[in-house]
């Protein structure tokens, strides 16, 4: 009865412990990758391609500062509760080797966007192994653009909130990421992802690398980024409305064909009755030249008797 009591349990053991996870082991140009899934319908061999493509894309822009193993696991349940950021994010990077993803299947997200997760969490690797404090607005615009996940609807975000010039500061930008409402947290990413792009457009092609550059030479961000730029980070800051302003002021005309949308009924409605009462009058008008003609042949048959 114990040996048949122990064969099951070892059986059980079994089951719960390889079947819960798919894992698989592989070697990047940043260290072993341990790799766990809770999701069995993600295909590894697959997501494997897509971090190591992205992994040697970052390393050949800009260099990964040294190796150590990465460990990425795929979860069919929230990360840790009680907590804004993680309960919002889609994956959440802890420290220099560890990633924890949910799943497509409890976020309801397609696999080209988790894909776009997962690099966005590999470039906050990369950021963290530089060992030196980056703003999180910096560090969530680099993931964002090197992920290919900034789109128009980041711009339209920002465009909103124009109106209102305090929640353009890039020193209270870190502060929304721990908001406890879902729309500062969307905003912070949104205008992230703008001032990111608004530095390259602004600098050049090569100021991110640069900035990089010099964060591994143990430079503090904001002397990293004046010698990027030639221009402090208090005066960027100071000029930041005003450019994204001038920038996206127009975006919103963006919205304007889903408004015509909208308002086709009420607008087919109107032609409608101006149609109508054109046809109205145009009735109207020919009864009249019908009578005038009638009482003009009237007079003529009139006058020849």
């Amino acid at each position: 009865m114990l040996t048949r009591i122990s064969f099951y349990s070892l059986i059980v053991f079994f089951i719960t412990n390889f079947s819960i996870c798919n894992q698989l082991q592989f070697n990047s140009n940043w260290g072993a990758i341990y790799l766990s899934s809770e999701d069995k319908s993600i295909n590894l061999e697959k997501l494997q391609e897509v971090i190591i493509t992205h992994i040697d894309f970052i390393n050949s822009n800009f260099h990964s500062p040294h190796k150590s193993p990465i460990y990425i696991k795929i979860q069919n349940k929230s990360l840790i509760n009680n907590n804004n950021l993680w309960s919002w994010s889609l994956g959440v990077t802890k420290g220099e080797n560890h990633i924890f993803l949910k799943s497509p299947a409890l976020t309801h997200i397609s696999i080209n966007r988790f894909y776009k997760v997962v690099k966005h969490e590999i470039g906050h690797i990369f950021l963290n192994r530089l060992n030196i404090e980056i703003p999180k607005w910096f560090s969530e615009g680099f993931c964002l653009k090197y992920a290919s996940e900034i789109s128009k609807n980041h711009s339209l975000n920002v465009s909103k909130n124009l109106n209102n010039k305090m929640m353009f500061n890039i020193d209270s930008i870190d502060q929304k990421f721990n908001a406890n409402n879902k729309r500062d947290f969307d905003f912070a990413y949104s205008l992230s992802a703008v001032i990111f792009n608004l530095i390259i457009e602004l600098y050049g092609d090569q100021v991110i690398n640069n900035i990089i550059n010099n964060l591994k030479k143990n430079q503090q961000f904001d002397k990293a980024f004046y010698n990027s730029t030639l221009i402090s980070l208090i005066d960027f800051n100071s000029n930041l409305y005003s450019e994204i302003k001038k920038k996206y002021r127009w975006i919103k005309l963006i919205k304007f064909p889903n408004i015509l949308f909208l308002l086709f009924p009420f607008l087919l409605s109107i032609g409608f009755i101006i149609k109508k009462y054109n046809n109205k009058k145009k009735l109207q008008d020919w009864e009249i030249e019908e009578l005038i003609e009638d009482s003009l042949n009237y007079d003529e048959k009139k006058d020849i008797n």
